[in-house]
C-alpha cells in the first residue's frame, strides 16, 4: 500500500481547485473536458486536463486528438476513496450529472452505468428500455446486470 502515501502525497500538492476537480473526475472511467464540465462545473475543465498531462499526474490520454482521457488505474482508485470520505453526499450528483451528459452525446451504456451508481433507476430504466433491442443482438451479459440493479418494484411496474 506504499502507493497510497505516493498518491496521498502528489495529491496534496494541488492547489484546492485541482484538488475538487480530481475528486469530482474520479467517478469517470473516461473524460473529456466537456464532461468533465459538466460533473464539476468547471469551465476550464479542458485546461485543467492538459494541466494534468503536462505535469504527468497519472493522466492517459486515449486518442491521438487529446479528446478522450482516463486517470491511471490505482491514481483513480485513491481519488474515488478520498471522494468517498470528503464528499459522501456528493457521489449520486456526479454520476447523475455524468449520466445526463452521456445520454445527451450519444454514450447510453455508459449513461447506464452512472444512472446505476447514483441509484437513478428511473434514468437507467428509461434509458435501457430505448437500448434494449440493440442489447439483445449481442450483449445479454450487459443487459442481465443492468437489469438486476433496478429495484423489482421499479423493473415490473406497469409502465
Amino acid at each position: 500500500m506504499e502507493f497510497i502515501w505516493f498518491f496521498d502525497e502528489v495529491f496534496s500538492r494541488q492547489s484546492e481547485t485541482m484538488h475538487q476537480f480530481l475528486l469530482q473526475t474520479s467517478i469517470l472511467g473516461r473524460m473529456t473536458g466537456e464532461l468533465c464540465q459538466a460533473v464539476t462545473g468547471i469551465a476550464e475543465s479542458d485546461a485543467y486536463l492538459q494541466r494534468l498531462e503536462q505535469k504527468s499526474l497519472f493522466l492517459v490520454a486515449l486518442d491521438e486528438g487529446r479528446e478522450w482521457y482516463r486517470y491511471h488505474h490505482l491514481f483513480r482508485q485513491f481519488l474515488t476513496a478520498q471522494l468517498k470520505i470528503r464528499e459522501p453526499r456528493q457521489w449520486k450528483t456526479f454520476h447523475m450529472a455524468a449520466g445526463k451528459w452521456l445520454e445527451e452525446n450519444g454514450y447510453p451504456h455508459e449513461a447506464v452505468d452512472h444512472y446505476l451508481a447514483a441509484a437513478g433507476y428511473e434514468h437507467a430504466l428509461s434509458l435501457v428500455e430505448t437500448i434494449a433491442k440493440e442489447l439483445m443482438a449481442n450483449e445479454w451479459t450487459t443487459l442481465c446486470r443492468w437489469l438486476s440493479a433496478i429495484p423489482d418494484t421499479l423493473l415490473f411496474a406497469s409502465r
